[in-house]
C-alpha cells in the first residue's frame, strides 16, 4: 500500500532515543516473515517508553503502537500523507487524536473502544496518551478498496472526519488479536491473510456505522452478550487453528480481556458444552480434512495442529476416533 502517517518524536522530545531492543515485552509483537515491510521502531524517552510495529502490506497497512507514559501525559506529533481512513482500536488506555489548525474535532478513546478517522492528506496534529499503558491497533486500507465497500460518510471529506467511539465487542477483538498473532508468512500467502482480517473487520464497521440515525435503538441483551462472546471464542479456535497453534483457553481469555473462568462459565452456558470439549472436536475434525484431503502423513498433521509430539496427537486421535490417524487415512466412514 504506502505510509498513511509519519510520527514526528524528535521535534517534540528532541532528547527521546532509538533503541535497538524493545524497552518492555510487546503485547502483540508482529511475527510477519516479510522483513522488507515490517518495520519496528524502539523509543525511550524521560516521558514514555514506545513500541511502533508497522507493516506496509498488499492493500492495507497494519500500525501498532504500545506506549508506557512515566509523566502526566506524551504528546506525540503525527502527519497523515496521503489521505487515508484510519480504522482505530484502543486495546488498552487511552488516547486523544487532535488535528491542528482547528482541521476538525478531537477523537477520543477509552479503554476497549475503536472508531473511523479520516485525515486529509499532509494534515498535521497530535496523538496524546495519558499517563500508564495504551495500546493502539490502526489499520489503513488502500482507497481504491475503500470505494469497492463504502462506509457512509467517509467518501474523501474535506477536514477531518471521525465516526462515534463504539465499544469494542468481543468478536471485533479476538478478529484483531488473529491478525497481529498471525504465524510467520511472506508474499502473496501474508497478504491474503492480512486482507482476510480487513475484510471482516471492514464489514464489522460497515454494520455498525452504517445504521441510520432514525434506526431504533436495541437493547442488548444478556443472552446476546452472551451469544457475541461465545461467537468470539468460536472465532478465536479457528483462527488458532489456521495459524497452526493448538487452541488454548489462557490465550482465547488473553486476547478477549476475559477470565477463563467467565469463558468457560459462558460457553457452558450457551452450548452446554466445555471450551475443551470444543477445541477438542474442532482439531480432530481438521486433523480427519487434512489426513484424508490434504493427504498429509501424521507427523505433519501434528505439526499443523501444534502438538509438541506426535505420539499426544496420535493418542487424542484414537481416543476420539476409535482408530489410528494411519488407519483413518484409509478408511471413508
Amino acid at each position: 500500500m504506502h505510509d498513511p502517517y509519519v510520527l514526528r518524536i524528535p521535534f517534540a522530545y528532541p532528547e527521546a532515543t532509538l533503541m535497538e531492543r524493545p524497552p518492555f515485552r510487546p503485547s502483540y509483537p508482529l511475527g510477519y516473515g516479510d522483513k522488507k515491510r515490517t518495520k519496528k521502531y524502539y523509543w525511550h524517552d524521560a516521558a514514555f517508553d514506545l513500541i511502533h510495529e508497522t507493516h506496509d502490506g498488499r492493500h492495507t497497512f497494519i500500525s501498532v503502537l504500545e506506549v508506557a507514559v512515566n509523566a502526566s501525559e506524551a504528546s506525540l506529533p503525527a502527519k497523515s500523507l496521503c489521505g487515508d481512513v484510519h480504522q482505530l482500536y484502543l486495546l488498552s488506555g487511552k488516547v486523544a487524536f487532535q488535528p491542528s489548525d482547528g482541521a476538525g474535532p478531537p477523537l477520543v478513546l477509552e479503554d476497549e473502544q475503536y472508531a473511523l478517522l479520516y485525515a486529509p492528506a499532509q494534515q498535521c496534529g497530535r496523538i496524546v496518551f495519558g499517563k500508564g499503558p495504551h495500546l493502539l491497533v490502526g489499520i489503513a486500507v488502500e482507497r481504491q478498496w475503500q470505494k469497492r465497500q463504502p462506509i457512509q460518510g467517509f467518501q474523501r471529506p474535506r477536514t477531518c472526519k471521525a465516526s462515534p467511539s463504539y465499544v469494542l465487542d468481543p468478536v471485533t477483538r479476538m478478529t484483531i488479536a488473529g491478525l497481529l498473532s498471525l504465524p510467520a508468512k511472506e508474499g502473496l500467502s501474508l497478504d491474503h491473510a492480512i486482507d482476510g482480517f480487513a475484510v471482516q473487520l471492514h464489514d464489522l464497521h460497515r454494520a455498525q456505522i452504517n445504521v441510520p440515525a432514525t434506526a431504533p435503538i436495541q437493547l442488548v441483551t444478556t443472552v446476546d452478550q452472551h451469544h457475541t462472546l461465545v461467537d468470539a471464542i468460536k472465532l478465536g479456535v479457528r483462527q488458532e487453528i489456521e495459524a497452526q497453534r493448538y487452541p488454548l483457553v489462557d490465550r482465547l481469555a488473553a486476547n478477549l480481556n476475559r477470565s477463563r473462568q467467565l469463558l468457560h462459565s459462558r460457553f457452558r452456558e450457551s452450548t452446554a458444552q466445555s471450551i475443551k470439549s470444543y477445541i477438542v472436536e474442532q482439531v480432530m475434525q481438521e486433523a480427519l480434512r487434512l489426513l484424508r484431503e490434504a493427504k498429509l502423513p501424521a507427523a505433519a498433521v501434528a505439526y499443523r495442529l501444534g502438538y509438541s509430539e506426535q505420539t499426544s496427537f496420535n493418542h487424542q486421535f484414537k481416543k476420539y476416533y476409535g482408530m489410528s490417524p494411519s488407519e483413518a487415512r484409509g478408511s471413508t466412514k
